[in-house]
């Protein structure tokens, strides 16, 4: 990918499921998107479980559920597509999440989540 970095966050997200991790960051960079002014985005996720919850128009996992109606409300907005990519196709990620992973807070393994954005 050839571009300028636009943006780069991190997020706290805890414990918790692979599918929250996702949906979670998900959520964040569709936030980080909207306060950009981005109308139109391209969204690639290695997550099979939120595709088919786009394919079948709802969450499958009850305490998600808001976070989903946010992330639904939010896409609303913009113009987006979804497309499936392979954890292995997406190199940097796993070297950011490898990454984050190694941060510690009193004693508590925190998973911190970086997200790029590209021109």
């Amino acid at each position: 990918m050839h571009g300028s970095l636009l943006l780069a966050f991190s997020v706290n997200l805890g414990y918790g499921s692979s599918t929250c991790a996702e949906l979670m960051a998900l959520l964040e960079g569709v936030m980080h998107c909207k306060r950009m002014h981005f109308h139109s985005v391209n969204i690639e996720i290695d997550s099979r479980v939120i595709l088919s919850w786009w394919q079948h128009y709802r969450c499958g996992i009850w305490y998600l559920e808001d976070y989903w109606e946010e992330l639904q409300a939010l896409l609303l907005q913009m113009n987006f597509t979804t497309s499936h990519i392979f954890r292995e196709g997406d190199v940097a990620a796993d070297w950011l999440a490898r990454f984050g992973a190694r941060y510690f807070i009193a004693n508590l393994s925190v998973l911190l989540l970086f997200v790029c954005f590209w021109v």
